[in-house]
């Protein structure tokens, strides 16, 4: 096994000034008494029995990813007991619906709950139904989705083992299929209103669309993930592929990059616009898609670094939040 080189992060950029600019007693009180009463209203909503699984698993994921979880932890338990108790009734009402079965299968887990993972077969049930309603099959085209994605891991994970550095062809040959947007495009497409045997038969080798958006994806990624992950000891990227073969500096290969990028969209846009068998529902989605990714890593690594964006939203949400 190979160890791995921890991250050089930069030391909190949360100092004493923010706890200064906190509110004055007054306001604590007040929000506190307003806090208190969108607790109890938050905490009725979960309990509330007549609300759909879809809106009450995404309402208890939607608490524990902003963090306070820890004031409703006896609602959401209870609400899970109770999806816990009918587990299979509620399999069949979400079989179709590939997102909130994940949800589902997450939460449940997640608060200790023995789950079996046959019990969300989700691609079998989802290809068995558009079988049962339209007459043609999905599943070879889900499969063949998730091998390929398995043999782009298996090949970065070669790559780490021999320490090798692929070339920028080589890498971004691979790296569109690990970045695993070909898997939720395939199953937005798969899924997709009035599809037809005709509409699969196009789909076979991925539509050039999917090809340049998940493009698009992994280069911004790089773009804002890779001097991080490559201090942490993961395989070389984009970015570093470039600087060994070609010989160039960083910022040079970066350049490069953000030029691949920009050609990619030139791409993606021809592609959608000439891919015109492939309904605008879909097509829709794969550019939102690649606006999400680009958005997200414009300014650096959006996740892993607390500067930037994602400070100011910070700011804005608990340093200096909207009046309540």
């Amino acid at each position: 096994m190979r160890s791995c080189v921890v991250g050089d992060y930069k030391p909190s950029i949360w100092g004493n000034n923010y706890i200064q600019s906190l509110p004055c007693v007054e306001a604590i009180e007040r929000d506190t008494k307003r806090l208190d009463e969108l607790k109890e209203e938050v905490g009725l909503m979960i309990d509330e029995e007549t609300m759909v699984v879809d809106d009450k698993l995404e309402l208890i994921d939607a608490i524990q990813q902003l963090g306070i979880g820890y004031h409703f932890e006896k609602e959401i338990k209870h609400a899970l007991d109770s999806m816990f108790s009918k587990l299979d009734d509620l399999r069949m009402e979400t079989k179709d619906n590939a997102y909130i079965i994940a949800l589902l299968f997450r939460l449940l887990r997640g608060h200790g709950f023995i789950v079996s993972q046959a019990l969300f077969n989700a691609t079998n049930d989802i290809a068995y139904e558009v079988m049962k309603e339209k007459g043609f099959n999905i599943l070879p085209y889900l499969k063949s989705a998730w091998t390929d994605l398995c043999k782009a891991y298996l090949v970065e994970a070669k790559w780490y083992d021999k320490s090798y550095i692929p070339t920028l062809e080589e890498y971004l040959q691979n790296g569109w299929l690990s970045m695993s947007g070909h898997v939720v495009l395939s199953y937005t497409y798969c899924l997709a209103p009035n599809l037809t045997q005709q509409d699969l038969d196009l789909f076979q080798d991925y539509p050039e669309s999917v090809r340049w958006s998940s493009m698009i994806a992994r280069l911004c990624n790089d773009l804002g993930t890779s001097k991080s992950e490559h201090q942490r000891g993961d395989v070389a990227k984009s970015i570093h592929c470039c600087m060994h073969h070609e010989g160039v500096t960083e910022a040079a290969a970066r350049e490069r990059i953000k030029e691949l990028i920009y050609d990619c969209w030139k791409k993606l846009n021809g592609a959608c616009l000439a891919d015109s068998t492939f309904n605008e529902y879909f097509t829709a989605l794969v550019v939102k898609g690649s606006r999400t990714a680009h958005c997200f890593y414009q300014h650096g690594d959006g996740y892993g670094s607390p500067e930037g964006e994602t400070k100011d939203r910070v700011i804005s949400l608990l340093i200096e939040p909207v009046q309540l």
